[in-house]
């Protein structure tokens, strides 16, 4: 919706301003120039800032034209008594080039002028006055850019302001006419309320005696303003960190806790310091402590362990810097974690401190001090905690290198799950299933065809890609005219998953036509072996409850438009009980904690770079354009002065995503990163800064350090190539426990048990047509056949073959329904028209005319024993106090012929009535089967007995499918069924009773 508003409010601006909108969009020369907008405006509401206001923030300061005049006429005043003609000449050239900017008529030619302004401060006489001056001019001439920006598109940014506003009043009035609210109007319609009401204020205030709030440092401005309305004083607890307000991209503000924070002490409120934790080991928080000192955003706390532990770990820090890049990094963290499942990380630490005991003082606290080496490990191993896989946790910045870890982990044979942090719309498996239903939907869809040729789905190589494309213009094409002839010069073992993946695809585009979607998906899944996992299990559910009220079609588009929304959908949580790594960012990672916790590619930043229209709950909306001196692209003052602002933000909150990080670890914290001799940034420079490392010698030591508050702390450093003779299939597993295999890993396999299948209860679809309840009420083989197993039949086939241009029985049948609807059919069949005629004409047509309440091609869902049914009733009328349905059929028989075929439509008939008496709020009176070809109306019995009711139908519709088993009815409807004398039984049995009547 935000995205139609955006588009319907841009085509308004630009019929009313053409040459305006036209010179907007070259000024700010962007792809992404609404998202951007929409993205500014969601930061602007999460802020309570209304778009109204957005015109009064002030212009921020900046160096201007008249600094720049003052500045030049004090440097024309100044002695140039000790300069050198060189340095004189030199100087002139720039003060002539300062007096064109300061002259310049217009922003535009000062920014030309600023352009061709040149001036070598290395060739001026320094120490002087006029050098200080000098300078400063020439960084008052350089800030002065940013305001001569702004002057510039001062135009163009009154535009953008108005199609903000134009956009928010399209988008509200497109909610409220479609009496939906978004999140931030629920927000903001209470804040609005509490505001304008005091009545409706002090009301809500007296209904609670007390109001806690939780994580209050990740509220916005927005939200800080609702809890002033709603809280009542002195009964108001709120409880936060500031060291862990990580959420800025949600647009979250620490500033709201810290002020509410600072009110409680200034009144003398009570306020209490929470300074224990009870998740990690004192080492581990010392460890904290010393690397996040005096970094910005972090405010310095002495953390108390409050938890005791049973055993001690003389090291429960360790850093590893490797030399290599993230896969090599990655093979040594996956080796790390079978040592440390192993037992071994304490004995490894050990045998390394005996050998360089000399380096590395020990603590009188130390339990092991005094004991041998081979005392000590035995000690350690005897004490130390059984860790499993699910007691381990990588956590990770960026997700770009999550592909190197889990790469490693399954050659090592680790069991992981990864929680990518992007939601649930983004996650590898909605975005693989969703993939593969465009290209069910449209074959000629190759950007997605490529995706899912790629996925789990299909496991096809870049190479084989590239081979496919090389052999057609469209993907799907060449796709579908594999034959082992064409598929010559493509490896055997590619061309026969190409292969299987071609007959796949085809089953499933066939089954479409008879089955629901959800069950075609977890068709598709059962058949490629797709990997299980939380976030497919959540799609599947989605896709069983989508597919009761919409059809693929329709799913395929909503999915569309929901992603493009960019929702607040989390990804499913891991199933506990899974033991496997979890493979998280830290942002997903907030609240949980782990025994064992991996920071790795610390090295590894994410992109933060500001977008080319920005908001600033402090400086308004700032925006980056095209700087008309010269090819590159420039700030106004207000992009200038988020930039700066959100440059701090980050600084700060990429130190408390760091502390939120490291203090997920219970027992054991290893911090990891990577390089080839790159100078080292992101998290691995504070890590390596702070805690003095020299990373030039390759070595593995334990070093002592001490924390701020005077607490000794051991860490395991280890610098250079480490050790990655991971275990494969063939070496096996080092000791400690037996891996289970990630999915798609060749992970050593345990002896295999059979167990009996489960026994199979309440297992039926949710939903069906009333097509295939009626099939199956006639011959549940017939509909196992058709529906279940996907076969077209002898009639499907027969159809297919029909002349070129000639319409299928169901196309003329489509059109025949079309024109008694009263739907415009281009060129109608003579015959079509004619039989809508009969129709017109009959008796029933008649009392249609007369009818006071009439509904054609009448869609309709409804519940029947757990079962959602749906499908169209092609007439339903009310006329002369009754009630009546009517179906047309357009099968060509005879009059007898058609009496006997009525039997085969009763239930159809049947399910129709409840659906229209849910609806009209009383049962049908009558219901008539119309078969125009000979003009033969047929009153349908709508009271049956117990055992044919559409209840009782629909039961036994649900215990086939429970139990797999749907028997033959053989009757003399059985010559008309599409699957006689080919793969029913049923065409044997009647030629075999026909061989007994007439023997030999």
């Amino acid at each position: 919706m935000q995205q139609d508003s955006m588009a319907k409010a841009m085509d308004d601006v630009f019929q009313e301003h053409p040459v305006a909108i036209r010179a907007l969009i070259r000024a700010l020369s962007s792809p992404d120039f609404e998202d951007a907008v929409r993205s500014a405006y969601d930061a602007m509401r999460g802020a309570g800032i209304a778009v109204e206001q957005l015109a009064e923030f002030p212009v921020p300061a900046g160096a201007t034209i008249a600094e720049i005049a003052e500045t030049l006429s004090a440097l024309r005043g100044e002695s140039l008594s000790t300069w050198s003609y060189a340095q004189k000449q030199h100087l002139e050239s720039g003060l002539e080039g300062a007096e064109r900017i300061v002259s310049a008529p217009s922003p535009r030619e000062a920014l030309r002028a600023i352009e061709d302004f040149s001036c070598n401060l290395t060739k001026c006489k320094r120490g002087t006055a006029a050098y200080n001056l000098l300078k400063r001019m020439k960084d008052q001439i350089e800030e002065s850019v940013y305001g001569l920006i702004t002057a510039c598109y001062a135009p163009e940014r009154r535009l953008l302001l108005d199609i903000l506003c134009r956009f928010d009043r399209v988008y509200r009035e497109r909610k409220r006419q479609a009496g939906a609210l978004d999140f931030a109007d629920l927000e903001e319609f209470t804040v609005r309320l509490l505001e304008d009401h005091a009545e409706t204020r002090a009301r809500l205030q007296a209904q609670f005696d007390h109001i806690l709030m939780d994580e209050f440092q990740d509220t916005n401005g927005q939200q800080s303003k609702l809890l002033r309305l709603v809280r009542a004083r002195d009964r108001f607890y709120a409880v936060g960190d500031i060291n862990q307000s990580i959420f800025g991209f949600r647009h979250a503000e620490p500033q709201g806790f810290q002020e509410y924070r600072d009110e409680v002490d200034r009144t003398g409120r009570h306020l209490v310091e929470l300074i224990d934790n009870f998740r990690s080991r004192p080492e581990i928080l010392s460890a904290v402590e010393t690397i996040t000192a005096e970094a910005e955003g972090i405010e310095p706390r002495s953390l108390v362990a409050g938890r005791r532990f049973d055993h001690p770990r003389p090291v429960s820090v360790e850093v590893m810097a490797i030399d290599g890049d993230e896969s090599a990094e990655a093979q040594s963290v996956a080796r790390r974690i079978l040592d440390l499942l192993g037992g071994a990380v304490e004995s490894a630490a050990e045998s390394t401190a005996e050998s360089t005991v000399g380096r590395i003082p020990r603590s009188a606290a130390d339990p092991l001090v005094g004991l041998s080496a081979p005392e000590r490990q035995s000690a350690v191993e005897s004490h130390a905690p059984a860790f499993q896989f699910k007691d381990v946790a990588l956590l990770v910045r960026n997700t770009e290198v999550l592909s190197a870890f889990t790469s490693a982990f399954d050659q090592a044979g680790i069991p992981y799950l990864v929680n990518r942090g992007k939601g649930f719309y983004e996650s590898r498996e909605v975005n693989d299933l969703t993939q593969l239903l465009r290209v069910i939907a449209n074959p000629r869809d190759e950007v997605s065809l490529a995706a899912v040729l790629r996925s789990p789905l299909a496991g096809v190589s870049d190479e084989t890609l590239l081979w496919l494309k090389l052999k057609g213009t469209n993907l799907g094409e060449s796709l579908m005219k594999l034959t082992a002839e064409t598929s010559t010069g493509l490896a055997p073992e590619n061309a026969l998953t190409l292969g299987r993946f071609v007959e796949r695809l085809h089953e499933w585009r066939v089954r479409r036509e008879s089955m629901s979607f959800d069950r075609l998906l977890m068709a598709a899944v059962d058949d490629c072996g797709y990997p299980e996992s939380p976030n497919l299990d959540k799609f599947l559910a989605q896709a069983r409850d989508a597919a009761s009220r919409m059809s693929l079609d329709q799913f395929v588009e909503e999915l569309a438009l929901v992603r493009a929304s960019n929702p607040r959908e989390p990804d499913a949580p891991p199933e506990d009980s899974a033991n496997a790594v979890k493979v998280m960012t830290v942002h997903s990672a907030k609240g949980l904690e782990f025994p064992i916790v991996f920071v790795a590619a610390l090295h590894k930043g994410i992109d933060s770079s500001l977008s080319v229209v920005a908001f600033s709950r402090r400086f308004g909306l700032g925006a980056r354009w095209r700087n008309p001196a010269k090819r590159e692209d420039k700030d106004d003052l207000f992009q200038h002065a988020i930039r700066d602002e959100r440059k701090l933000r980050e600084s700060e909150e990429s130190n408390r995503l760091l502390y939120v990080a490291m203090t997920r670890a219970e027992q054991h914290l290893v911090l990891s990163f990577s390089g080839n001799g790159r100078k080292l940034s992101n998290w691995a420079a504070v890590v390596a800064n702070s805690l003095h490392l020299d990373l030039d010698t390759p070595r593995d030591e334990v070093v002592t350090y001490t924390a701020p508050d005077g607490k000794p702390w051991n860490l395991r450093l280890t610098v250079g190539q480490v050790v990655t003779d991971l275990p494969t299939e063939k070496t096996g597993c080092p000791s400690g426990p037996n891996p289970i295999a990630a999915p798609g890993a060749d992970a050593p396999r345990s002896a295999l048990q059979l167990l009996p299948p489960p026994a199979v209860a309440a297992q039926y679809d949710t939903n069906a047509t009333v097509t295939a309840v009626s099939r199956f009420a006639n011959c549940p083989r017939e509909y196992y056949l058709g529906h279940y197993l996907g076969f077209e039949g002898r009639v499907r086939k027969l159809e297919a073959a029909s002349e070129e241009g000639a319409l299928t029985p169901g196309e003329f049948g489509t059109q025949v329904h079309e024109l008694l609807a009263g739907t415009e059919v281009p060129d109608p069949q003579p015959e079509a028209v004619r039989l809508a005629g009969i129709f017109r004409q009959s008796p029933l047509g008649r009392r249609v005319a007369r009818a006071s309440r009439v509904e054609r091609e009448f869609d309709f869902l409804m519940a029947v024993e757990n079962l959602v049914v749906r499908g169209t009733v092609d007439l339903w009328f009310e006329e002369g106090g009754e009630l009546v349905i009517v179906d047309y059929k357009t099968d060509a028989v005879t009059a007898v012929e058609a009496h006997q075929r009525a039997r085969d439509y009763a239930l159809q008939l049947r399910l129709y009535a409840l659906a229209v008496e849910r609806v009209a709020g009383r049962p049908p009176d009558r219901a008539w089967l119309h078969f125009l070809r000979p003009n033969t109306p047929i009153q349908v019995d709508l009271s049956p007995s117990l055992l044919d009711s559409p209840e009782q139908v629909i039961r036994d519709f649900q215990d086939a499918q429970s139990k797999m088993e749907f028997p033959l009815n053989e009757s003399e409807r059985c010559r008309r069924c599409p699957f006689f004398q080919g793969l029913c039984p049923a065409g044997y049995n009647k030629r075999r009773e026909a061989n007994t009547a007439h023997p030999g």
